[in-house]
């Protein structure tokens, strides 16, 4: 079963990219993919085409974001991992608290403090993305059933929890995988044996956790507003431009657009009217259904502007005849703004009209399930616009939700107990 994500705004190639790359594909593999296994027993392949290459660029490095010459010039780059790590305790540690910022998420609610410490420690160490993601069911289960433990009053430090919540899950997944004669067989026993055998993971958490509690006291502490004025308009810059460069590449009329040869033009466009983003996806779908085994489906994640373009390429670009996707999952996107809009290239003028008609579902599609956190301003619905697609809220409380959907064990664990079984 080969899944195809694609990425929103702003995404550029670097080391912080691949490592949320890998920590993600190992995330959607423990929990949406999980059911699945290849005949031949290789991995099921999660595809990523990268589009942020062919996206926007500044001419001029950026010169026109205000108060630029306030703020040291290598602090305009991508941000480093400290400066990750504060926003994502920005994201999730409550305002005001004296506690530290782990501890005091848990005292919210142990499912959000695994989300942050399983976040923290993917940015951190991505080469325990792998253990991190098997042992995520066992977090969020627990979490699930003990969302305010009496233990969490003995704790004073994020060290101490997390030794603590070590111990917990540690004998929380004993406990659920002891081989018995209930049918839990001795091969997964001894499989979770040896990963509970495999601490290292649980250093490079310890570490994270305390990495990210000075991440947090450096940005409340140090923070001017000039800095943080620059890289919100270095970001700005980014997610504007990469929205104009995929329309201004697809030119041509609505209606008008069908598949041609793919040869580009000077404007980023190609012969068919679709632009080189576009295509490069419709290639990268195209490439993930010619590898399926027989009968396999095919699933689509697509975040933010990522769902633009997917709904694009399905409704416009691609015809039943080339694709079949078994489940679109669009996630904090934009696409029935962009319907009411009329940005797409299947966009009909006479819809809604006096009927207040809905835009079927593409017929590339056989389900489509639309992700919104209340909490992300750039997460729309569609079930008031499109026919045939299912809105999920998804909760997080946070302001920075937009970009931290995908490293949340629990949104996995969710998402794929909504999907059911994909067949």
């Amino acid at each position: 079963m080969p899944l195809v994500f694609v990425h929103g705004v702003g995404n550029r190639i670097d080391g912080r990219h691949a490592q949320l790359t890998r920590a993600r594909d190992d995330l959607f593999r423990r929990h949406l993919l999980s059911p699945h296994v290849r005949a031949d027993g290789r991995q099921i392949a999660v595809h990523n085409p990268y589009w942020g290459g062919i996206a926007s660029s500044l001419a001029w490095g950026g010169a026109s974001i205000p108060e630029r010459g306030y703020t040291d010039m290598e602090h305009l780059g991508a941000e480093d991992h400290e400066d990750v790590l504060a926003g994502l305790g920005a994201a999730f540690v409550p305002s005001g608290t004296q506690l530290p910022p782990v501890l005091a998420t848990a005292r919210l609610g142990l499912g959000e403090a695994v989300d942050l410490l399983w976040a923290a420690t993917a940015l951190e160490h991505p080469e325990d993305s792998e253990e991190l993601a098997e042992m995520s069911r066992v977090a969020v289960a627990y979490a699930a059933a003990n969302p305010h433990p009496e233990w969490l009053e003995s704790v004073h430090t994020d060290a101490e929890f997390i030794a603590r919540l070590h111990q917990e899950l540690e004998l929380s997944r004993a406990a659920d995988h002891q081989p018995s004669d209930s049918g839990r067989g001795s091969a997964e026993g001894t499989q979770w044996e040896s990963l509970g055998d495999q601490l290292g993971w649980w250093d490079s958490m310890r570490a994270a956790g305390q990495k990210l509690g000075q991440a947090v006291v450096n940005r409340t502490v140090g923070a001017g507003a000039e800095e943080f004025r620059s890289r919100a308009g270095k970001q700005a810059a980014l997610f504007l431009g990469d929205i104009f460069a995929y329309l201004r590449q697809n030119t041509a009329p609505a209606g008008l657009r069908t598949a041609g040869d793919g040869s580009a033009s000077a404007d980023g466009g190609s012969a068919s009217g679709w632009g080189d983003i576009a295509e490069g996806v419709a290639n990268a779908i195209m490439a993930a259904q010619a590898e399926a085994e027989p009968g396999d489906p095919l699933v689509i994640v697509a975040h933010s502007m990522g769902g633009n373009i997917v709904y694009d390429v399905l409704s416009g670009l691609l015809s039943p005849a080339d694709v079949q996707v078994t489940l679109l999952v669009t996630v904090g996107s934009q696409v029935g703004l962009f319907e009411e809009l009329k940005l797409f290239s299947s966009s009909r003028g006479d819809l809604p009209g006096p009927a207040a008609l809905k835009v079927p579902r593409p017929k590339t599609v056989q389900r489509w399930l639309n992700v919104v956190d209340y909490s992300d301003p750039l997460a729309f619905v569609a079930e008031p616009v499109f026919d045939g697609v299912e809105d999920l809220l998804y909760r997080t409380g946070r302001l920075q939700a937009h970009s931290a959907y995908f490293l949340q064990p629990r949104f996995h664990s969710l998402l794929a107990a909504r999907a059911g079984q994909i067949a």
